[in-house]
């Protein structure tokens, strides 16, 4: 039999689902205001859909791809229930996904980081970067902003760079303040 409609109507309760989170967002909501929008929005989506599975699961054959889909519905209704009930909650980990991707893509990259010391520092510009990126900050601008912001005289950043240089050697010959 052909089942196809069944895909069809749940990816239709998604998409509704999804479009009040996207609204929620767009509007930049409260985390308050998010679940009060859930609530009267959301929830009556995800009580239908979840009424319509659990009617429909009984009538399937046993281990049938969808049997198989429903049950895995039925098993993980009342944690996916859960991110509804809290404002601050995101109804997916796609971000937390795709930032487990960036250590992957990261972890092959420290392998030529030169040294590990090089590679320490690497993973702390990633870290900067992808919490600049969590909080909706651009990377790049938060990088370049004190370079834009420097009024172009040489001998300022210099002479700050070489006091240290020597404080560094003196300290290391003994000369340095005791």
């Amino acid at each position: 039999m052909y089942q196809g409609w069944i895909f069809t109507l749940v990816i239709a309760y998604f998409k509704k689902i999804y479009r009040v989170e996207a609204a929620c967002k767009d509007e930049g909501l409260t985390h308050d205001e998010r679940k009060a929008r859930r609530d009267e929005q959301s929830m009556p989506v995800v009580d239908e859909m979840f009424r319509w599975i659990h009617e429909l699961h009984p009538r399937l054959v046993p281990k049938s791809p969808l049997f198989v889909a429903t049950r895995y519905a039925l098993n993980q209704e009342a944690l996916w229930r859960r991110c509804f009930t809290e404002g601050r909650f995101e109804i997916d980990n796609g971000e937390v996904e795709r930032q487990h991707k960036r250590v992957a893509v990261g972890r092959k990259n420290y392998l030529f980081a030169g040294s590990d010391k090089g590679a320490e520092r690497l993973a702390v510009v990633y870290t900067v970067l992808g919490s600049c990126h969590m909080q909706g900050v651009d990377p790049l601008a938060w990088t370049t902003d004190p370079v834009l912001a420097w009024d172009g005289d040489l001998d300022e950043p210099l002479r700050g760079s070489r006091s240290r240089r020597r404080l560094r050697s003196e300290r290391r010959r003994g000369e340095g303040r005791k």
